[in-house]
């Protein structure tokens, strides 16, 4: 094969590679940044949620109704995750300094002695709600990692974007707390 059809048999199949190759974006999400999305809430690009699960503690369902605060973060986590667990101690870490948020945990296991488990060998103190992973995916279908927070008001209304995933880039639990501690500050004194 002399090397110029060698050439064109590799820029044609570079060419049809392009046209099937995968993608991380997700293909349902709008191109644009600046789409304008109506939301009951009427806050652009938020949505408002309806929660229901398993308070792990009572073992009694549960719901909006929990929701009692100014700023409600929700942080959605699993007993296996090592990030879940840095994150939950940060959030507990800043808990007695918050005024007007009230942290929840979102549980996504079906296994709920994993999950009261973890709670007791992690030492949190705030809320937490058991959730199978369809729940979770009721609740905010973009959410397909852990940990993950969810901000929303005391109408279930979400205020600010969401974290997907781990704040990365924190070596301490204190210098994640410290970073949890702004964001949530932030959100404490909007309007």
């Amino acid at each position: 094969m002399k090397k110029k059809d060698f050439t064109k048999c590799i820029l044609a199949f570079l060419f049809l590679f392009s046209l099937t190759a995968c993608t991380s974006q997700n293909p349902a999400a709008p191109e644009e940044e600046n789409v304008a999305i109506e939301t009951p809430s009427g806050i652009r690009g938020l949505g408002k949620i309806e929660m229901t699960g398993m308070d792990l503690k009572t073992g009694k369902a549960v719901g909006n109704e929990i929701l009692t605060e100014k700023v409600n973060v929700l942080m959605v986590w699993q007993p296996d995750c090592y990030f879940c667990e840095e994150e939950a101690k940060a959030m507990e870490k800043i808990l007695p300094e918050l005024e007007n948020t009230k942290i929840i945990g979102l549980v996504v296991t079906e296994d709920k002695e994993a999950a009261q488990a973890r709670v007791e060998e992690w030492g949190l103190t705030f809320e937490n709600i058991l959730l199978r992973v369809d729940q979770i995916y009721g609740i905010s279908p973009e959410i397909q990692t852990t940990p993950s927070v969810i901000f929303v008001n005391e109408k279930g209304e979400e205020i600010a974007e969401k974290q997907l995933g781990a704040l990365m880039g924190f070596d301490t639990v204190d210098s994640l707390a410290k970073e949890w501690k702004a964001r949530l500050n932030a959100l404490e004194a909007m309007e």
